[in-house]
């Protein structure tokens, strides 16, 4: 069974609190539904030693593997980064967003509704962030500059986004984001996956 690109080496540096939040978020979330370590790393293909350490807050995923995760699970992303929500709240919810570095990214999950299907981030892509391997996972992403210049490479192509403009591809190509042009970039990313398009493309 292969292993994500971000676990190629085992940090066991300081546990990080946002790092030991998520682990046990994950762990709630898999003992809810009764799989063991072992079935989880058959429904999302990561191995068990990661999802050991991710669980043990050993470890921070990237959002490829964060959105694999709640896929797998059937829960939104905020799930696993945000405490649960009041059950008293309002039909209607407001969410900030609390920002967290993942894989090099300042990211904020900005839904925390009850479909897994569909994501989205406000992220900010720091100028000067090192080199990363490109990702991919399951579904469709599109992605809207909200100020700054985006380098977005996907597959062999390499576009440069403005303030204003968006683009959208299938996610199960090897992609990354950079700066362009020295500025910090902040964008909102969206994800949803190909059974969410199915339920929406009725007609």
């Amino acid at each position: 069974m292969g292993e994500p690109l971000d676990q190629a080496s085992d940090d066991l540096g300081d546990l990080d609190d946002l790092a030991i939040a998520l682990g046990r978020q994950l762990h709630e979330a898999r003992a809810a539904r009764g799989w063991t370590l072992e079935e989880l790393a058959a429904r999302t293909e990561l191995s068990v030693p990661y999802l050991s350490r991710l669980e043990s807050g050993r470890r921070q995923p990237s959002l490829a593997v964060l959105v694999t995760l709640a896929r797998s699970l059937g829960v939104p992303v905020s799930t696993l980064l945000d405490p649960p929500p009041d059950p008293d709240e309002e039909t209607i919810r407001v969410h900030s967003g609390q920002e967290q570095v993942v894989d090099g990214l300042r990211a904020a999950s900005m839904t925390r509704g009850t479909n897994p299907d569909w994501q989205v981030w406000r992220v900010a892509v720091p100028a000067g962030r090192p080199p990363s391997r490109p990702r991919s996972h399951d579904g469709v992403e599109w992605i809207y500059v909200l100020d700054g210049a985006l380098a977005l490479t996907v597959g062999s192509r390499r576009i440069e986004l403005s303030p204003g403009e968006a683009a959208e591809f299938d996610a199960r190509q090897p992609h990354r984001l950079a700066a362009a042009h020295g500025d910090t970039a902040h964008v909102l990313l969206s994800v949803s996956h190909p059974h969410a398009r199915r339920t929406a493309c009725v007609d």
